[in-house]
């Protein structure tokens, strides 16, 4: 069962859970790269649109460490590709 994209669960979240979650990030990260967007607009997009979405799953549930590291990877690759 979802509310507003994210799963209902009375238990801790498994990183399966947490799949919906890295998708949508790298959804967003695959659409901004088709674009020419310099090293400071590709930052601005990761802090304030990807870590947003990081930080509201963040404050309603304790997201697994290896998910927190795949969504740091993520970043940290769009952000340094030339």
């Amino acid at each position: 069962m979802r509310y507003l994209g994210i799963p209902i669960t009375v238990r801790r979240l498994n990183k399966l859970e947490c799949i919906a979650l890295v998708e949508k990030i790298l959804g967003n990260i695959m659409l901004w790269s088709t674009k020419s967007i310099s090293f400071a607009g590709r930052a601005q997009l990761l802090t304030s649109v990807v870590f947003g979405m990081h930080n509201y799953w963040a404050t309603i549930f304790i997201v697994p460490q290896e998910v927190i590291d795949q969504v740091n990877k993520i970043c940290g690759n769009y952000l340094w590709e030339e």
